[in-house]
């Protein structure tokens, strides 16, 4: 069998040619990773300047990290909170959320000076919101500052100062017309003072210095009872361990209520009294009793009664009961006639209970298990879908929601606007912080007239994948469409389909909300879906199940795709069966398999990892697995064929690491009339093996032969001019590859702007693969003409090369 030996010619940057020509071929490709916010980009190659040219890089739209504010709601329909991180300055941004739209904007950054680290809650007083940042301003101790919800105007108005107080951790309290507050320091000891703000004349009073023996670092805000203030201190009294007090603004006077003593009542409280029924209950970040030598004092809900001054423990949150639940940084929210709140255990995991006052029932409502950590110890860009971890602040009731947010997720995000539905206990991601208007393309792209459409994995503002649109007459990107995991599927995996108006795709994950879909198809049990949405109408639709990491292929009016292996169907022939064909059809939304390919068989198809797709050619269906089951006797790979007719799937060739190389990661590809794909020689420690590379099968005569070796580790070939191009993972850097069959030679161009890979799923460090990258040819100002049925395809003015066809 003959073998080409390439002469590689590595080619880094751009180059300098000759003005290009009106109908000059684009390679349209994306990359998983690269640009400046490292979300990936869409770029095309010039074959005939040899130029690389980014289009459009993803961009990060919600700038602001990690939200340690409560929601408000000043009445105006929309929410409002802030960031203590992020923004075009890292320090914090103002935020606003219309439930109705989902929209979010973020109308103001902190720039440091004007403020930096804004926690607690905003409060509404004469059309304005007052809020204040722990850190920034002149000083560096935090700011009061203004936002007007009439004219979107900031106005730092006042910059802390010692002795005065500084670094305010909690939430101005309206009294009349007069706004009070406390500071976690400053002061003459240092300890945190309380002050007095009044908006009209812009004037700050300190009103009294903390002096530990009263309590220090007061936390939180004030609340009011009976014309007094009532608080905490993180520390200080007796037992510095922090105290209950009581603030008189008539005579100025401050009185120590209770002293915090840790296992008996709790200790270092991080938030606020609530009152309920004329008594004051909250909660200890540490303190009580606890069970576990792993989590030591984890804290305790008490009730405090001010008219008798009678603190009584009444949970101890370190628990077995309670799993060791621990520290809530946030207080209680009145439901009702109970209380509800957040609260984190030690590894970060965010947890939202309700307590009944009465008969001291505590009860989980919702337990995210997410971990500020790698799932199954690999650094994954695949997070649950909770609204994250660490949960900051307490709870705003909005009809029958609650909202709030984290402060962190997982290892790339970094929290979250979150709704919990009082009545279905359903927690949804509004908003991701982080999230980006495209991220993690798994997928390539498709055309539709001048438009190109694709998929992000986790682009959208709840990370959970969106639809977006590039025009290439007027150079405009667009957000098409945002899955959100639980309304919609979630994850896009894979190519988009063309067909009657729709793009049809696969998502890995289901919905939460209402899991049916619309034909009459087995519920199999599995994870994905096929998915479908009207490019006019921007209408999604639920279709069918699935969990395959190919993309749909359209022969004859239905849609196919192949299933991987560890996923169990319901048994055709007896016992359990592995994977196979799948056929959608559009019309009548029904889903079948046509074929099936069991591991266990001795025909063994299918492989223990991923399934590729098949392609259409000359009547029947051809299609790879990466390796066989271990009772195949060989790990290499093979080619099978379907023939739709008898419907009778056949194993027709072993790949041998001697000859074109094995484990071959992409389906074929129709190249002049002839079958073409790549082997990858991945995990091939056989002496004198093939590197691996393009090859060509054909079915007539059960053969392969490998034309180029030693490019093209994955993906598909596309054929530009006389030559055939492809993507290949150069490690840091993503390459593209040139094949020239006239020389028999090959040369590497550098993306030398992409700090990262194309889209090759496992290669670039991801956790699910993806249909494998492929470029796709397009010749401007030329008008396609497209055909449905693979035999008919043609390429009258402008060649297309991704449609439908690989």
């Amino acid at each position: 069998m003959k073998k080409t030996i390439l002469t590689l010619i590595l080619v880094s940057g751009l180059f300098v040619a000759n003005a290009q020509s009106p109908h000059a071929a684009r390679l349209y490709g994306m990359t998983q990773y690269g640009g400046p916010d490292h979300k990936g980009s869409i770029f095309y190659f010039t074959p005939e300047t040899q130029i690389i040219t980014v289009a459009y890089d993803f961009k990060i739209k919600v700038k602001g990290k990690a939200p340690k504010s409560d929601i408000v709601a000043p009445g105006n329909g929309k929410y409002f909170g802030t960031t203590t991180a992020g923004g075009t300055f890292n320090a914090g941004v103002i935020f606003e959320w219309d439930a109705t739209t989902s929209a979010y904007n973020e109308i103001y950054n902190f720039t440091g000076e004007s403020g930096s680290d804004a926690r607690g809650a905003m409060q509404l007083y004469d059309g304005k919101l007052y809020g204040m940042t722990n850190a920034g301003g002149t000083n560096g101790l935090g700011v009061i500052y203004e936002w007007d919800l009439a004219t979107s105007t900031y106005t730092k108005k006042y910059d802390m100062e010692n002795p005065a107080g500084g670094n305010p951790h909690g939430s101005l309290t309206l009294v009349g017309n007069l706004f009070y507050g406390v500071t976690f320091a400053g002061g003459s000891s240092d300890s945190g003072v309380i002050f007095e703000y009044n908006p009209v004349t812009n004037i700050c009073t300190k009103k009294f210095d903390f002096d530990n023996l009263k309590g220090a670092n007061p936390v939180g805000k004030l609340s009011v009872y009976n014309g007094k203030l009532y608080g905490m201190t993180n520390a200080g009294g007796i037992n510095n361990k922090g105290v209950i007090y009581e603030y008189e603004p008539s005579t100025n006077t401050v009185t120590k209520k209770i002293d915090f003593s840790g296992t008996a009542n709790g200790e270092r409280p991080l938030a606020s009294l609530t009152l309920y029924n004329n008594k004051f209950y909250g909660m200890t970040y540490g303190g009580g009793i606890y069970e576990s030598v792993n989590t030591p004092d984890q804290g305790v809900i008490f009730e405090w009664n001010p008219a008798n001054n009678a603190l009584v423990k009444k949970i101890d949150l370190g628990s077995a009961a309670l799993s060791n639940l621990g520290g809530p940084l946030g207080g209680f929210t009145v439901v009702g006639d109970k209380l509800w709140a957040t609260a984190t255990k030690s590894n970060g995991a965010g947890y939202i209970f309700e307590w009944n006052p009465a008969n001291n029932a505590l009860t989980f409502k919702h337990q995210n298990n997410q971990r500020p950590f790698a799932i199954n110890g690999s650094f994954c860009e695949e997070y649950n879908y909770e609204p994250g971890v660490n949960p900051d602040n307490t709870l705003l009731l909005s009809g029958n929601k609650l909202l709030g947010t984290t402060s962190g997720n997982g290892g790339f995000y970094q929290g979250a606007i979150f709704e919990l539905d009082i009545d279905s206990l359903q927690v949804t991601r509004k908003v991701y912080m982080q999230a980006a208007d495209g991220s993690l393309p798994k997928g390539n792209l498709t055309r539709v007239g001048n438009k190109l459409f694709g998929c992000t994995y986790l682009g959208g503002n709840s990370h959970a994948g969106n639809i977006f649109e590039w025009d290439m007459d007027n150079l405009q990107y667009q957000e098409r469409f945002e899955f959100d995991g639980y309304n919609t599927s979630a994850r896009p995996l894979g190519d988009l389909t063309p067909y009657n108006g729709k793009l049809y795709g696969i998502n890995f994950k289901q919905k939460i909300k209402n899991s049916g879909w619309r034909g009459n198809s087995v519920n199999y049990n599995i994870g994905g879906e096929i998915f479908s949405w009207d490019m006019n109408t921007g209408l999604y639709e639920s279709e069918a199940p699935d969990l395959s990491y190919s993309s749909l292929k359209l022969y004859n009016n239905q849609l196919y795709f192949t299933q991987q292996i560890y996923e169990s169907y319901p048994a055709v022939t007896g016992g359990i069966t592995y994977g196979g064909i799948f056929r959608f059809d559009p019309a009548s939304h029904l889903l079948d398999r046509v074929a099936v390919m069991d591991q266990g068989s001795l025909n063994n198809f299918q492989d223990t990892q991923s399934a590729n797709n098949i392609t259409f050619f000359n009547g029947k269906y051809y299609g790879m697995t990466p390796w066989k089951g271990s009772s195949g006797g060989t790990y290499n790979g093979t080619i099978y064929e379907w023939d739709p007719a008898s419907n009778i799937t056949t194993h027709k060739y072993d790949f041998d690491p001697l000859t074109v190389g094995t484990y071959p990661l992409s389906s074929f590809k129709i190249i002049d009339g002839e079958l073409y794909a790549f082997t990858s020689n991945k995990g091939n420690n056989v002496p004198g093996a093939s590197p691996g590379g393009l090859f060509k099968y054909t079915p007539s005569t059960n053969t392969t032969e490998l034309v180029a070796s030693g490019f093209g580790s994955a993906g598909l070939p596309t054929k530009s001019g006389n030559k055939t191009y492809s993507l290949q993972d150069g490690g840091p850097i993503a390459q593209l590859a040139e094949y020239d069959p006239a020389t028999h030679s090959a040369a590497l161009y550098s993306l030398p702007f992409y700090p990262g890979s194309p889209s090759f799923g496992w290669y670039s460090g991801t956790c699910y693969q993806n249909s494998f990258p492929e470029l796709l040819e397009v010749i401007p100002n030329k008008v396609p003409v497209l055909s449905n049925i693979p035999t008919a395809q043609t390429v009258c003015s402008m060649q297309l090369t991704l449609l439908h066809l690989r």
